[in-house]
C-alpha cells in the first residue's frame, strides 16, 4: 500500500515551531537594562489586563512564566507534528480552537468597551484585528479537520 504524502504535516510543524521560536528570538534583541525580557509581550498582555485575570486563577504565576509555558507547548506541538505524532496534531487543533475563541472574546470585550465608552480609531482597529485573527484561526481549524477527514478516507 503506497504511503500518503506528509508535506502538509511538515509545513504545519515547521510553521508552528517558527511561531513558537519567534517571540523568543525577538526577546533576545529587545533587552531591558541589559537583560533579556518579554517586556514587549508583557506590555501587550498588560494592556488587555490579562495579568489581573491570571492573577485571580494562579496568584503565584507571573506573566513571563505563563508566556514561557505557552511558547514551550507551542514548540513541543510543532516538533511532535514534524515527527508524525498524533498528540502534536491534537495540541495544534485544540490550540487553534482556543486561540480563535480568545480572539473572539477579546473582540467582544472591545465592542463592549466601545459601547460603554467612546469609539475611537484604535479600538475599532483592535476589534477588526481580533475578529480577523479569530476568523483566520477558525478557518485554519476547519482546513485542518477537513484535511484529516480526507486523509483518513
Amino acid at each position: 500500500m503506497p504511503t500518503k504524502s506528509y508535506i502538509w504535516g511538515y509545513i504545519t510543524g515547521i510553521t508552528v515551531i517558527l511561531l513558537g521560536v519567534t517571540p523568543i528570538l525577538a526577546s533576545l534583541f529587545y533587552s531591558v537594562d541589559g537583560g533579556w525580557s518579554f517586556s514587549f509581550i508583557k506590555s501587550l498582555v498588560t494592556s488587555i489586563q490579562w495579568t489581573e485575570f491570571v492573577g485571580h486563577i494562579y496568584p503565584r504565576l507571573s506573566t513571563e512564566v505563563l508566556i514561557w509555558i505557552v511558547l514551550c507547548v507551542i514548540i513541543l506541538a510543532g516538533v511532535l507534528i514534524v515527527f508524525k505524532k498524533s498528540l502534536g496534531w491534537y495540541a495544534h487543533i485544540y490550540f487553534l480552537f482556543f486561540l480563535g475563541g480568545l480572539f473572539l472574546f477579546l473582540a467582544g470585550s472591545l465592542v463592549e468597551f466601545q459601547i460603554n465608552n467612546r469609539v475611537d480609531s484604535d479600538t475599532l482597529f483592535g476589534t477588526a484585528t481580533f475578529l480577523a485573527l479569530s476568523v483566520f484561526c477558525f478557518a485554519l481549524l476547519w482546513v485542518q479537520v477537513r484535511y484529516w477527514r480526507i486523509r483518513k478516507a
